[in-house]
């Protein structure tokens, strides 16, 4: 049974001051709403089959890596943070929300049950990723990277297993991946700047799409690949592409993550 934790332990945890946790990395379950402010984590934090209330960070450095796996929150919160990894996998969560992060490496969500995803407002990153295996009710991924800002050749993957409705709005990053257009769900793309714009898998006839305002950051490299996914291929033909010189089709399954390679 996990143990009980208050927040004076929990912050020893945050502090790097409780050394049980840091070499075992024991699973405990704090029950109260939690709100930290202004404070440096300076270490690797990995929670493992832990239970959490609602977990809210705003204006915080973390300096190591941050997981949770297999774990409950009733919500998941950061605001004005700076990272290096975040992973999430194998959790149910009610609510995440990841806004206005001041630079974050990777914020990766894989094989866990999210209820409302919030993703906006995040200027520098090298990769956002909804990943396989998700089920997610509801994602709004807006705003989130910016040419001027970010050194990073960022990337924001999307393919959760299963999910109501996912929009992405007013987003720039190098490269979209686009691995599932859902069953019986709403997927929307508006006002989307990119230089590869990559579909696989995507072939739904029962789901709600909207794309609009797809545009190249670079018109002379930019491509669309469109990798078995006949759905794709229907939206094309009402010019939902027009913007981009290079419109590629695959047949077969490719190395969908050799990136460079697709885009030559």
């Amino acid at each position: 049974m996990n143990r009980t934790l208050n927040t004076a332990q929990f912050q020893k945890i945050l502090r790097g001051d409780d050394l049980e946790f840091r070499i075992t990395q024991y699973s405990f379950q704090l029950s109260v709403f939690s709100f930290f402010e202004g404070i440096t984590i300076p270490h690797d934090l990995n929670f493992k089959d832990c239970t959490f209330n609602e977990l809210v960070f705003k204006n915080c450095k973390f300096q190591g890596d941050l997981s949770f796996r297999n774990t409950q929150l009733k919500a998941l919160k950061f605001e004005g943070c700076q990272f290096k990894d975040v992973d999430i996998t194998g959790c149910k969560i009610q609510e995440v929300s990841l806004s206005e992060s001041s630079q974050v490496h990777k914020f990766h969500i894989g094989a866990s049950f999210v209820n409302q995803l919030v993703i906006n407002g995040n200027h520098v990153f090298e990769a956002i990723e909804v990943a396989c295996e998700n089920n997610i009710v509801n994602a709004s991924i807006q705003d989130n990277g910016n040419s001027d800002l970010n050194s990073f050749r960022s990337t924001i993957y999307i393919c959760p297993e299963r999910f109501d409705n996912i929009s992405l709005k007013n987003n720039t990053s190098e490269i979209l991946h686009v691995g599932t257009i859902g069953q019986y769900s709403f997927f929307e793309i508006d006002n989307y700047n990119a230089n590869l714009v990559l579909f696989s898998n995507c072939n739904s006839d029962s789901s709600n799409v909207h794309f609009q305002n797809l545009q190249p950051i670079d018109p002379f490299k930019a491509s669309v690949c469109i990798v078995n996914s006949e759905r794709i291929i229907q939206l094309k033909q009402t010019g939902v592409f027009n913007s981009f010189k290079h419109i590629k089709k695959y047949e077969q399954e490719t190395n969908l993550r050799d990136y460079s390679r697709i885009a030559g």
